[in-house]
């Protein structure tokens, strides 16, 4: 990614995080006080902001995830889309508990090529909204 601060990468550790809700542990990874996870360095996107049931990320499409057609990979747009809802999801949990993705599906209606960043005002962002995936309790 061009012109964006240096970044820490890394998994924290289970006793930095352990009394910090979710909200809290990706606001720390935001404000650099956690390292961003590895895979943010392997796709080149990252956390920007959190809400409460709210996450958006940005990413920067390059050379290095292209398939063999010459456009991002799918499995790219889908990480980035992945990341983006589990972390919303992710900041509605309380300290000490986790979360999985158990299913996603996307549908892509057209490709994302290397200049759909310099297409726009900023790079490519998903802004993902937390949806549960229990029944409703009525």
């Amino acid at each position: 990614m061009n012109d964006i601060p240096a970044y820490r990468y890394g998994v924290a550790k289970p006793a930095e995080i352990i009394q910090l809700t979710g909200k809290q542990i990706l606001q720390a990874i935001i404000e650099g006080n956690l390292p961003h996870p590895p895979i943010s360095r392997t796709l080149s996107f990252r956390l920007v902001e959190i809400g409460d049931g709210f996450a958006a990320f940005e990413g920067e499409p390059g050379d290095h995830l292209l398939n063999p057609m010459g456009t991002m990979h799918g499995g790219w747009a889908m990480t980035l889309i992945d990341s983006a809802t589990g972390c919303a999801g992710y900041s509605l949990i309380p300290a000490g508990a986790g979360f999985r993705t158990l299913e996603t599906k996307v549908n892509l209606s057209r490709p994302i090529t290397c200049d759909s960043a310099a297409s726009g005002p900023r790079p490519t962002s998903y802004r993902g909204p937390a949806r549960s995936s229990r029944p409703k309790r009525g």
